[in-house]
Order: C-alpha cells, then sequence, then structure tokens
C-alpha cells in the first residue's frame, strides 16, 4: 500500500493518534497497533501484554492440574 504526498493531512493523522491514544489508555490497544502498523510503518510492541519470566514460573506454580496427564 502507497499513500502519495498530501493523500491524508496532519490534522488527520493527528486525530487517528489521539483516538487510538485514548481506546489504549482504556485497555484496548488494537487501535493503536493498527495506527502504528499502517500509518507509521512501525511494528507495534506491546509492553503491557508482555509477561516477565518471574510472573510466568509464579502462573505455572499456581497451576493445579496434574503432571503428564492428557
Amino acid at each position: 500500500f502507497y499513500a502519495k504526498p498530501g493523500d491524508i493531512s496532519w490534522l488527520a493523522l493527528a486525530r487517528q493518534h489521539a483516538r487510538a491514544e485514548e481506546r489504549r489508555e482504556r485497555g484496548d490497544s488494537d487501535t493503536m497497533r493498527v495506527y502504528y502498523n499502517t500509518r507509521l510503518a512501525l511494528s507495534y510492541n506491546d509492553t503491557d501484554a508482555s509477561a516477565s519470566a518471574d510472573q510466568l514460573i509464579e502462573r505455572a506454580k499456581a497451576e493445579t492440574y496434574q503432571l503428564r496427564l492428557i
């Protein structure tokens, strides 16, 4: 996809960013991801959705299922 210069105004870009930022603050990062990918041509790194190794270990310890049971 290629957008020629002038196809979208700076004001429209600013509005889209503000809308995406608003939704991200409410917990919906999909709009910001789309904005980054389509308007800025950047990959979006959602740091809120990632878990540290310690968090994963704690989650695994909290599980109560039997091991090696299918």
